[in-house]
């Protein structure tokens, strides 16, 4: 790769980044999770504030992820698999954050959404190989959604 192009990979890590960090701040000002007093500000301001904050933020995670791995950091010397599974517990970790804090269960849907991708994408090209990749997805989709089932009465009353 030339010299110009590492300028660009990193260019966009950090445009990413600094969109996710923007999203953060205006979902914050939208109260994203506070209780409110319409069914209207809940789904038409908060619900694709959460969508996107979720979408963006597994973007960042395997931007982030990608560009670490195309400079050739290994991550403390973790074979593929592992440096995989590790991201993926990052995510599931994140999920369940913006549910206890926010009973945010739409970002945590498009978490699931993602990993559910990744299960698809991995089976179509070496289950044998990323199986353990995809019964970590699978326990970390169990995980989360029973974290949804917990909050969802919760996330109604909001």
């Amino acid at each position: 790769m030339f010299a110009w192009q590492y300028q660009y990979v990193i260019l966009s890590v950090l445009v990413i980044i600094f969109f996710l960090i923007t999203l953060i701040v205006l979902a914050q000002r939208v109260e994203v999770g506070k209780k409110i007093g319409n069914l209207g500000d809940k789904y038409l301001v908060q619900v694709p504030f959460s969508i996107y904050l979720g979408r963006l933020s597994v973007a960042t995670i395997a931007n982030v992820t990608a560009v670490l791995v195309h400079f050739g950091w290994s991550m403390f010397g973790m074979t593929d698999i592992f440096r995989t599974i590790a991201v993926i517990i990052v995510a599931t970790i994140l999920a369940l954050l913006s549910l206890k804090k926010n009973y945010n269960i739409m970002f945590a849907l498009v978490v699931i959404r993602a990993f559910i991708g990744i299960i698809i994408k991995r089976v179509q090209v070496d289950p044998v190989y990323a199986s353990s990749i995809i019964w970590t997805l699978g326990v970390c989709i169990s995980v989360i959604a029973a974290g949804i089932g917990m909050k969802f009465e919760d996330w109604k009353m909001n």
